[in-house]
């Protein structure tokens, strides 16, 4: 007796669906369509098997990433408010389908990353200092939003490396308060960008940091001791 062929869930990521469809030709295609991502279906001859009404969450999730325009034919109360958050990050159409002040700080700021058209549509108030920080350095064009003044010396040290880390990256530091950086803090951003030799106050720094500031300087070594010298003075 020959032992009937089981789709594993492996074969299911390895396959598009067309290629399940032939190799598996002796079961049933509803068998088939139900271990497939609907979205691997949509606008093949097999989306006719679909049923959007009877999708669970996730495979209406699937669709709506890749699919909008097919929320009408699905039953979105479904969704549960994480999906809605989910779909946001690609899908920003869906801003007003559900209550956008329910987002955390650290959900508002990954759609922003990911969808910065958003920004004027979303509660900026519960974005805390640590996460517009990370919004300003992916979508640098967002400061305008945000009171640069809650910065740290460490944050505006971030800030303004990436300055020389990121192209096209705007310059900060016509805004920075350059009087919040303690030693670590200067040892962290001239080691990673030499432009700021000339800002850097040297009383705040300890031996150990100006030595760790030169060896990664060397070409600054004289120009460095000089503004110690005359920081002493």
């Amino acid at each position: 007796m020959t032992k009937k062929r089981v789709i594993t869930e492996l074969e299911v990521k390895i396959f598009t669906s067309n290629q399940l469809l032939k190799y598996f030709n002796n079961i049933p295609i509803e068998k088939i369509i139900a271990r497939v991502l609907p979205s691997k279906l949509i606008n093949t001859k097999y989306e006719k098997y679909l049923n959007f009404k009877k999708m669970g969450s996730s495979k209406i999730l699937d669709i709506l990433r890749k699919f909008p325009k097919y929320i009408d034919k699905i039953d979105t109360t479904k969704l549960k408010f994480n999906h809605w958050y989910i779909l946001l990050l690609d899908q920003p159409e869906f801003i007003n389908l559900f209550d956008v002040n329910k987002l955390d700080s650290w959900q508002i700021s990954y759609i922003l990353i990911n969808q910065p058209s958003l920004i004027t549509e979303l509660p900026l108030s519960k974005i805390d200092i640590n996460h517009y920080l990370s919004i300003v350095l992916n979508q640098p064009h967002l400061y305008e939003y945000f009171d640069l003044n809650k910065l740290t010396g460490y944050e505006w040290a971030l800030l303004l490396v990436g300055n020389c880390a990121i192209s096209n990256f705007p310059d900060f530091s016509d805004k920075c308060q350059w009087d919040k950086l303690d030693g670590h803090n200067w040892q962290y951003l001239l080691i990673s960008n030499d432009k700021y030799i000339d800002k850097c106050d040297w009383r705040k720094l300890n031996k150990d940091q100006i030595d760790s500031i030169l060896k990664h300087n060397p070409k600054h070594r004289s120009k460095i001791l000089k503004l110690i010298k005359e920081y002493k003075k």
